[in-house]
């Protein structure tokens, strides 16, 4: 009949323009992965940063691109901290001070470690965060030092021979994680499973 003609027709035009909404977003998806993927890797801290947090929002508008987004951004702590410049400008096995009750530098020796830097701090954020629960991340042989998090999950993550060395966690899941000789020396894990 005509009106089963029409239904059909009407069907296929509605399937057709799902079909175009459905281009239309993978194309801006790819858009916006190429663009950020060019932002962490700029010098600029800032633009990294904006970089971070743009691959962080397609992995919540394109839920089946997480896992995709995860890796990349687990390789870029991984890759920026296994750098020996990275870890240098973070280590030192002295440091100087002004002691105010003897009124004199004092100098002191053992493992010092600065914070990690904004971006790795914010990766590592990221990578706890809801947006990657169910994703395997791989950390392997990362350096994360005096990293502070609170609130994220870790479950079935990567840590082996990473330096997480005077790091604090607080309400962190921990669950299914591999840490294989992974360094926690003067590490707090405070209410974490």
């Amino acid at each position: 009949t005509a009106h089963d003609r029409t239904s059909r027709a009407s069907l296929q035009q509605s399937k057709t323009a799902l079909k175009q909404s459905e281009i239309a977003f993978q194309a801006q998806i790819n858009d916006r992965f190429t663009k950020a993927i060019e932002q962490l890797g700029n010098a600029n801290l800032s633009i990294r940063l904006g970089g971070i947090h743009a691959l962080h929002k397609i992995a919540q508008d394109s839920p089946s691109d997480a896992q995709m987004i995860c890796n990349i951004l687990c390789a870029e702590v991984r890759e920026k901290t296994k750098d020996l410049a990275y870890q240098s400008r973070k280590f030192s096995d002295s440091r100087e001070f002004f002691d105010e009750d003897a009124q004199a530098p004092v100098q002191e020796f053992g493992k010092f470690y600065d914070p990690p830097d904004a971006d790795i701090q914010d990766l590592m954020t990221i990578i706890g965060g809801e947006s990657f629960i169910l994703c395997e991340k791989n950390l392997e042989q990362a350096f994360l030092p005096k990293l502070k998090l609170e609130g994220k999950n870790f479950e079935r993550t990567n840590f082996n021979l990473t330096n997480l060395y005077q790091s604090q966690f607080t309400n962190t899941v921990f669950k299914s994680a591999s840490l294989n000789k992974a360094s926690l020396e003067k590490s707090s894990l405070i209410n974490c499973n």
